[in-house]
């Protein structure tokens, strides 16, 4: 230990010591009589918060930081040990999780300028009328209209005097500026979907529009398209669609289906639109994204879309691709059998066969059930009674199962 002497010195002098070399800036001086105060007396939280977090700072030891930080602050609320779990959390990337321990330490402790720093950013101000009560009414009216409605009024009338708008660098940076906070945890999402909001108002559409497909293409560090992606979604506007489209054909299926549920959540007439043109995508993860969100976000009318484009499509993949999202969907049995009942060469009839099929074949148990129920199905093909519900269906399957070779069609 070089210098330091451990004989006859006790562990609250021991942390002394260390507490006045980490003030001076001296972390691995620090460390060494941190770790002595700890050994000697390991029931002391803070010792263990101080060892734990230069143990993390100095040694990298983010695993024993974490774990003598978080004891530490179990065993008593104190600021120095939010402080302490914090900056471990920090220093392993974990910015949220430290956010969220000011954000607890700001509860116990909510005139604590370090914790206010820590959270917010910067030091909590003093209330406007010092006399008074920080909660008083009085206070708390004054302390709104200086220091949350003036500073955004400020703000907009600087935006006119500039001329109105806002041009498309502003935008950028303004853009990336809230999506960086989003990632750290800072503003929510929703957050983030009102300050989009605002933006459309206060500058060209056209323009921001422009900003977030460029930011989508190449985000800002920190941030992923994902976060960008449900921000925007959060909206519910328009505007966006042709952004969240592109993701429809993204080599990533669960960013495809997100873009897809994203345009299905809309629930407009454009983003309906968006949603069966790609259909007939030459990708099979854009068609199945597209075909799955439709009966998900417009019920009856996306499985009306499915039937009409498997009955109209010539290419056999882009037929079963929206079969086997009319398989998955709440009733789209039901339209299957439709299609099968009116199918007056069988040609349709077979695919959709081979596509149930093709779904339990994983079930080796069920295959020759379901193969009877629906060969009883496909010889009353075009009967007005065969129009039956995905319940009336299972009750086929276990006709077919008793060897009943005449069913008694139930009518619609």
């Amino acid at each position: 230990m070089n210098d330091i002497t451990v004989k006859n010195q006790s562990p609250v002098a021991l942390f002394d010591e260390g507490l006045t070399c980490f003030k001076k800036g001296e972390n691995r001086k620090a460390l060494e009589y941190f770790q002595m105060a700890h050994e000697l007396d390991r029931d002391s939280p803070r010792n263990a918060s101080y060892y734990g977090r230069l143990l993390a700072v100095c040694a990298g030891d983010l695993a024993r930081g974490l774990e003598l930080c978080t004891w530490a602050l179990r065993k008593e609320k104190e600021i120095a040990h939010h402080i302490n779990l914090g900056k471990v959390y920090e220093i392993s990337g974990n910015s949220m999780a430290a956010q969220r321990v000011y954000r607890l330490g700001l509860d116990y402790f909510p005139s604590s300028r370090e914790l206010q720093e820590k959270y917010w950013g910067y030091s909590r101000k003093g209330p406007v009328v010092s006399f008074l009560d920080r909660a008083h009414s009085l206070n708390r009216k004054l302390g709104i209209l200086l220091r949350r409605v003036l500073p955004v009024w400020k703000e907009r009338y600087a935006v006119k005097l500039a001329g109105g708008r806002l041009d498309g660098e502003e935008i950028r940076e303004r853009l990336c500026s809230v999506f960086r906070k989003i990632a750290d945890g800072k503003v929510t999402r929703e957050g983030g979907a009102m300050f989009l909001k605002d933006l459309l108002r206060r500058a060209e559409a056209g323009l921001v529009v422009e900003e977030l497909e460029r930011l989508t293409a190449c985000p800002p560090s920190g941030v992923y398209v994902r976060t960008i992606l449900h921000t925007i979604l959060l909206t519910r506007n328009d505007l966006f669609i042709n952004i969240l489209s592109k993701f429809l054909t993204h080599a990533d299926e669960e960013t495809a289906v997100f873009a897809a549920k994203g345009l299905a959540g809309l629930r407009s007439f454009e983003s309906f639109k968006v949603l069966v043109k790609h259909l007939d995508h030459d990708s099979y993860l854009c068609r199945k994204a597209a075909s799955e969100a439709l009966p998900e976000g417009f019920g009856r009318d996306g499985i009306e879309a499915l039937k009409r484009h498997i009955m109209a499509v010539n290419g056999y993949m882009y037929k079963m691709t929206s079969i086997e999202a009319l398989l998955k969907s709440r009733g789209g049995v039901r339209a299957l059998v439709e299609i099968m009942a009116f199918d007056e060469t069988g040609g349709m009839s077979q695919i959709i066969l081979e596509a149930v099929l093709g779904r339990v074949a994983h079930r080796p148990q069920e295959l020759d059930f379901l193969k009877k129920s629906l060969h009883v199905i496909l010889e009353a093909g075009g009967r007005e009674a065969v129009l039956v519900t995905a319940e009336e269906l299972i009750k086929v399957m276990e006709r077919s199962v008793k060897k009943i070779q005449n069913p008694i069609l139930i009518p619609d």
